[in-house]
C-alpha cells in the first residue's frame, strides 16, 4: 500500500523499489507462477508506466497476464485490470492497432461480469481516446458519454464537479 501511495504522490523511484521488493517477496513465498506474483508484477509495471518506461512496463504487463491466464484463467478478476493496463500502455506509445483488441477484451470481460464500476468507465474512456486518435470522433463521443453515465451512476451527480471525471 505504501508503494501505491508513493507512486500516486509522484515518488516513483521509492515506489519502484518497494514494488520490486514486494514482487521478490511474493515470488519467494509463492513461486513464480502465482496470481499474487502476477498482481505484484502488474503493480510494478504500472509504476514504470508512470515513469514513461513503456517498454519495460509492456513486458511486465504481458508477463502478469501470462501468469494469470495460466494459473487462474481468463475469468479471474485480475485479468481485465491487467488487460486495461496493457492496452493503456500500448495506447500511450501509439500502437493503436495493438491497443484496440486488448482494450476491447478488457471491456468485454468487465461487461460479462455485469460491471458498471469506475474501472469499467476507465476502460471505456481509454477506448474513447483510442477512437479519437483514429479520428473516429462520433464513436469517441458516444464512448465518453457512456463513461460519464457510469461515473454518475457510481458517484452520483457530484461526479460532475469532480475534476478527475473523464480521466482514466
Amino acid at each position: 500500500h505504501l508503494a501505491g501511495c508513493l507512486d500516486k504522490l509522484g515518488d516513483h523511484e521509492e515506489a519502484e523499489g518497494l514494488f520490486k521488493q514486494a514482487l521478490q517477496i511474493r515470488t519467494d513465498e509463492r513461486g513464480p507462477k502465482h496470481s499474487e506474483v502476477a498482481d505484484a508484477t502488474n503493480n510494478l509495471a504500472t509504476c514504470l508506466m508512470e515513469q514513461e518506461r513503456y517498454g519495460e512496463a509492456e513486458a511486465l504487463f504481458r508477463q502478469a497476464l501470462s501468469i494469470d491466464l495460466e494459473v487462474v484463467g481468463e475469468r479471474h478478476p485480475h485479468v481485465p485490470r491487467i488487460l486495461h493496463n496493457l492496452g493503456r500502455c500500448l495506447l500511450e506509445i501509439g500502437r493503436l492497432d495493438e491497443a484496440e483488441p486488448v482494450l476491447l477484451s478488457a471491456l468485454a470481460k468487465k461487461r460479462a461480469k455485469g460491471a458498471t464500476s469506475h474501472t469499467t468507465g476507465k476502460t471505456i474512456t481509454k477506448l474513447a481516446k483510442l477512437r479519437a486518435r483514429q479520428k473516429r470522433f462520433a464513436e469517441a463521443e458516444a464512448l465518453c458519454r457512456e463513461a460519464l453515465a457510469i461515473q454518475i451512476h457510481v458517484e452520483g451527480v457530484g461526479a460532475l464537479t469532480n475534476p478527475v471525471v473523464g480521466r482514466a
